[in-house]
């Protein structure tokens, strides 16, 4: 099964500073040939994957397995899943049922919320 899924990584020192050509070199001998390379703000790196695996954790730890083979000091601080797949789906609502569990009496409420203007939706 595919799996869809975003890893983004810190960088460390010399392969912030280094050659752009060789970091994605190592990442395909390392087994990143299924992912879109994004290296935008300096010392960091974005792969958006799309890993067939048995599981979507399964497709998710063998991809960072295979970014820390390509980048020993890369460092892992982000994972995002594809919004519209079931399995993303799944897990963001056990995620977001066991944050409710945590709150006894529901989301609090913000004194004011209700008389703050919205954000973006200013007529212009």
């Amino acid at each position: 099964m595919e799996h869809e899924f975003t890893l983004r990584f810190m960088l460390g020192p010399a392969d912030a500073v280094g050659d752009v050509n060789d970091i994605l070199e190592r990442l395909g001998e390392a087994g990143c040939l299924d992912a879109l390379v994004g290296i935008g703000a300096a010392g960091r790196i974005a792969l958006d994957f799309s890993r067939s695996a048995a599981s979507l954790e399964q497709a998710i730890r063998s991809a960072i397995a295979d970014v820390k083979t390509a980048i020993p000091t890369a460092e892992l601080y982000s994972v995002e899943l594809e919004q519209g797949g079931e399995n993303a789906d799944a897990i963001l609502k056990k995620k977001l049922a066991d944050l409710l569990a945590e709150m006894p009496h529901g989301l609090p409420r913000v004194d004011g919320w209700d008389d703050m203007p919205s954000v973006g939706l200013e007529s212009k």
